[in-house]
């Protein structure tokens, strides 16, 4: 046990450490928070276990199992520290006050806002009806299905993720409390109802706090109060019992069920699975067991070359191999039970160990640190046009976080390529717009100077 709390006690510190120096709201901040909680909820899990002496696990079979895991991560954070350190050694904030810009610049981001809304919603909306869906029930009877049997074009699902976003503008830019309340409620709402997602409000709410981190601080800190966070965990939690009854089913028959023991029921089962002594750290402990074990199971450089091909479309490439960490229940679960829908969660280490051991460990994650740190340097450098950037990098920080903890850098270069094409539609937008601006202003001077001729 000694030995588990120190090591464990290392892992913590470092983790916190990173995101003490990089700050939360960055890619590799809010990653690391997220790995934070997996880690720390399994370690603290085992010790109340271990403590209060409960008969729900061989607590040293635990502990040993563990022991191995435990060494990789501390391995793989260390080289995903060096590689920020390489590439970006004096982070700088990534900030856009609101309140030092001009109302014209204000003007921009407001209508750059409505059309982050109305691009995302149709992105959205289409590939819906494009896969037959033409009302909420049918939606919602086919929802697991959907998930998990959709192939292709899996890029204009994001397009909620657009609409949030530029709704979350609106949020930061807006002096009235009723307009901020009033957009908050429907980041909330369309989020709940069209994400494929159980937990779309999680993600709705982290891309609503990192606009508001690089906007408008001082409503952050409003929000960021006992109340308002005790409120928006509480829609939360619900909402997450209820869209997971939709997805995969009511514990009490066919019908979604609104008791508040059905949705607590539900809901804490779901968090369990994630976090806690039984949660994904411990399917990631079971898998660098049995790949050491049986060193045949390793991926080789399936990994890697996902992780690299992976932003390019099915429609472009036909015969794009399958997500590599698809049905591989056999490696993570402890029965070896496989789901032929699912695609399992490695996480932050198990990513980079898969494919070659401590030499992929090393290397991947080295990787993965020295991009994120190139990419914060590449953003926080932009003086002349920072607006798209900016937006283009909360988009890729807000999705590229979590899948740092639970699949490591395998979304990498995908999040990248769409990031910056949003960057590069927004760019463009905001060039005609003052194109056009500039020619009326022009056409409109001509014709005065005409008629005083």
């Amino acid at each position: 046990m000694f030995g588990f709390i120190v090591l464990f006690s290392i892992i913590l510190i470092l983790i916190i450490w990173i995101i003490h120096w990089r700050g939360l709201f960055s890619a590799e901040g809010l990653g690391m928070a997220f790995l934070f909680l997996g880690v720390a909820s399994d370690g603290i899990g085992l010790l109340i276990i271990h403590i209060l002496n409960l008969n729900l696990v061989d607590i040293e079979s635990e502990l040993q199992l563990r022991f191995l895991p435990n060494i990789v991560l501390t391995i793989g954070l260390l080289s995903f520290f060096v590689g920020l350190l390489v590439s970006n050694p004096n982070r700088k904030s990534i900030n856009y006050d609101l309140s030092e810009k001009s109302k014209k610049n204000k003007q921009k981001i407001i209508a750059t806002g409505y059309f982050l809304i109305i691009m995302g919603l149709f992105m959205n909306i289409y590939t819906l009806y494009s896969w037959g869906f033409r009302s909420i029930q049918d939606y919602f009877s086919g929802l697991y299905m959907y998930s998990a049997m959709k192939r292709g074009g899996g890029f204009m699902d994001t397009g909620l993720s657009i609409a949030i976003l530029g709704l979350s503008l609106l949020v930061a830019v807006s002096n009235s409390w009723r307009k901020q309340i009033f957009f908050i409620l429907i980041i909330l709402f369309i989020s709940f109802i069209l994400s494929t997602s159980k937990s779309g409000i999680n993600t709705a709410l982290i891309i609503l706090f990192f606009t508001l981190y690089v906007f408008n601080k001082n409503l952050l800190k409003q929000i960021f109060k006992p109340l308002p966070l005790i409120v928006l965990f509480v829609i939360f939690f619900i909402g997450l019992g209820i869209k997971t009854q939709i997805k995969y089913g009511s514990t009490s028959g066919s019908s979604v069920s609104y008791s508040k023991t059905d949705i607590l029921k539900v809901s804490t089962a779901v968090i369990g699975r994630r976090y806690g002594p039984f949660g994904l750290y411990r399917g990631y402990s079971f898998m660098v067991n049995r790949l050491v074990e049986n060193p045949s199971l390793f991926f080789g450089t399936k990994i890697i070359e996902s992780t690299v091909t992976g932003w390019i479309p099915r429609f472009v490439w036909v015969n794009k191999p399958e997500h590599p960490f698809h049905a591989r229940g056999d490696l993570i679960n402890e029965d070896r039970s496989i789901d032929i829908y699912a695609n399992v969660a490695f996480t932050f280490a198990g990513y980079s160990f898969a494919d070659n051991g401590y030499l992929s460990l090393v290397l991947y994650s080295l990787m993965g640190g020295f991009i994120l740190g190139l990419i914060r340097k590449i953003i926080a450098l932009q003086n002349k046009h920072p607006f798209p950037f900016i937006l283009g990098y909360i988009f890729f920080s807000t999705h590229m976080s979590n899948s740092i903890a639970e699949t490591g850098f395998l979304s990498l270069f995908y999040f990248i390529v769409f990031s910056s094409a949003l960057f590069f539609v927004i760019f463009m937008i905001l060039g005609l717009n003052n194109l056009l601006k500039t020619s009326v202003s022009s056409a409109s001077h001509d014709g005065q100077y005409c008629g005083v001729k």
